[in-house]
């Protein structure tokens, strides 16, 4: 269990007394230039007592404090050794990741993902391979500590408080290459989880509107993955994200999203299709479910576009062989 360190305080008197005591003791290694406030002496006496004890004795104030001084950007010095530095931390404790989100370290994380996906857009159009490979790179590091504070904290979606928090968790699906599928069914793993919390199921909604509309060649690329590829756990996982998307949707909107994913090939005969191709007990219920949930039936798919007729015509005649990933999915959700 994470226990406090000495160092870790609350008080200015506190953060004094242990200031004069680290002067006292390093002397002319204090910057003295840099201590005109009481956060600047904070800085220094947790970075001396990490530097002196390792990150095992870092506190989440000193992580907080790195972010927010930009230290675990990309182009900071050391930055990837921060971030390592940092998973270790999350893995630490349940209290440790949440006295983290309690002092605005979710909301930095989220920051930070924005940013590189923004980076990410750019570098895209300009066609900066190089760039590209090393923002991704981050990208995966970001989304692997947000996947280790989701599953730690079970109140971690009342942290999130607005759309463009859950936007970027959408936006970052067009960044992630095919083969780092884990990494992808972890973000739809975190907005399944948003999903079930009042306060962010909107949020979700919203989300997966503008996904729908403004990367619906990414959404096309998971249903060519779905009804074609080869990874039983990735059909699992998308149907239940569909499912849950189902589930928390009603109305006039409930009927936008379901005629988005007909026409986009998530159709009764290509379900039908895969529920008699695969094996897989799971994926058959699921595909009950999203029949069920979505009322779709062999008439509500007629007059559908040309390239879902054509993924129709290839399942019919396909033969995939289905292969298993050994990815255990943090939350299991309908």
């Amino acid at each position: 269990m994470y226990k406090a360190n000495i160092y870790e305080l609350n008080t200015k008197t506190e953060i004094e007394a242990r200031f004069t005591e680290l002067v006292e003791k390093k002397g002319s290694e204090i910057p003295m230039n840099d201590t005109s406030t009481i956060a600047d002496k904070w800085r220094l006496i947790a970075l001396h007592t990490v530097a002196e004890k390792g990150v095992e004795h870092a506190s989440p104030d000193y992580f907080i404090d790195l972010f927010r001084r930009g230290k675990l950007e990309l182009q900071s010095k050391n930055s990837d050794e921060n971030w390592n530095l940092f998973l270790q931390s999350l893995e630490k404790d349940f209290l440790w990741t949440l006295k983290f989100s309690n002092l605005g370290g979710l909301r930095l994380v989220f920051d930070t993902l924005g940013s590189l996906v923004d980076k990410l857009t750019i570098h895209y159009l300009n066609e900066e391979e190089a760039y590209i490979t090393k923002y991704t790179n981050r990208l995966y590091l970001v989304l692997e500590s947000l996947d280790l504070i989701f599953s730690l904290l079970e109140k971690a979606p009342t942290f999130i408080k607005s759309k463009k928090q859950v936007q970027f968790l959408f936006d970052s699906l067009r960044f992630i290459e095919p083969k780092k599928e884990e990494i992808m069914l972890t973000v739809f793993d975190i907005l399944r989880v948003l999903c079930i919390h009042d306060d962010t199921a909107g949020l979700v909604m919203q989300g997966l509107r503008i996904f729908l509309i403004s990367e619906i060649d990414v959404f096309n690329d998971f249903v060519e993955n779905l009804f074609m590829g080869d990874s039983v756990q990735f059909k699992i996982e998308l149907l239940r994200f569909l499912n849950v998307m189902l589930l928390i949707t009603y109305g006039e909107y409930r009927n936008e999203i379901v005629d988005c994913f007909l026409k986009n090939g998530v159709t009764y005969s290509a379900l039908m299709q895969l529920r008699k191709s695969c094996p897989d007990e799971e994926i058959i219920d699921k595909i009950d479910d999203f029949i069920r949930e979505s009322q779709i039936t062999p008439e509500s798919t007629t007059n559908l576009p040309a390239k879902v007729v054509q993924l129709q015509n290839a399942l019919e005649k396909s033969e995939i062989k289905y292969k298993e990933l050994d990815i255990k999915m943090k939350v299991q959700l309908p």
